[in-house]
């Protein structure tokens, strides 16, 4: 494969939602790539909203229910491009992210994971942005740059769906680990921190919805199983700082 770039969707039970996701990555500037999309046993019209688009980068599977950690672990299985770019499902990526980020992977070979600036918003939001914002020239392209993992027990700057991962990095750190049902992703990042830095870009490019029906923000227990296992990551960081050891290995 010549590609560079893969770029990959688990979406569950997003619906109509689907149709401006997908289509914000199908008309990115950065053309050049394979995008996987994974409907993961949906059981409204997902299926029906898929089939609607004929483009000859985009690969659509369909699979009974999974959930998104496995999902993730089996099609990561079967990358072989050198970066990959998660697009939240049901989430807009301005036109530019994709270029933007693959071009600062590519001139910082020590940077493993680079992200952008996220607007989030609600479903019930009536103004959704529709362009990047230009960094001007006198500014640094990174708003946030870490170097220890130490900067990632303290705060997680990386909201998932907008990443772009350089895959040597992935692999060292061991992937996504099954274990992580959820903050999956702070748990990764961690690991990558120990051989590489984590970028988050000063340019806006990505646009978190939130349907507080559906999505974790909005159902209490998801949201407290989420701190817990976000919280569990940093204790294992910090015990592998302090012996060496990864505990849950």
């Amino acid at each position: 494969m010549n590609k560079l770039l893969t770029i990959i969707t688990s979406t569950y039970n997003k619906g109509d939602r689907n149709r401006a996701s997908i289509q914000s990555i199908l008309d990115q500037t950065y053309r050049d790539f394979e995008y996987i999309v994974v409907n993961d046993g949906s059981p409204d019209h997902t299926k029906e909203i898929l089939s609607e688009f004929d483009d000859p980068r985009l690969k659509i599977i369909h699979q009974q229910n999974r959930g998104f950690i496995q999902t993730m672990i089996s099609v990561m299985n079967e990358v072989e491009t050198p970066y990959v770019a998660i697009q939240g499902a049901g989430d807009i990526s301005l036109p530019e992210r994709l270029e933007t980020q693959i071009q600062y992977l590519q001139s910082r070979s020590e940077v493993g994971v680079v992200s952008c600036t996220v607007r989030h918003v609600l479903t019930s939001d009536t103004f959704i942005p529709k362009a990047s914002e230009k960094i001007a020239k006198d500014e640094k392209p990174e708003k946030i740059e870490y170097n220890t993992i130490n900067q990632m027990i303290r705060t997680n700057i990386v909201d998932h769906g907008e990443a772009m991962i350089r895959m040597s990095a992935y692999k060292e750190a061991g992937g996504y680990r099954p274990f992580f049902q959820y903050a999956q992703d702070r748990d990764l990042w961690l690991r990558v921190l120990e051989n590489y830095s984590i970028v988050k870009l000063k340019q806006f490019g990505y646009i978190k919805i939130t349907d507080q029906k559906f999505d974790i923000s909005g159902n209490p227990e998801k949201a407290e199983k989420q701190a817990l296992y976000s919280l569990f990551s940093r204790h294992l960081a910090q015990e592998k700082i302090a012996t060496g050891e990864d505990l849950l290995e």
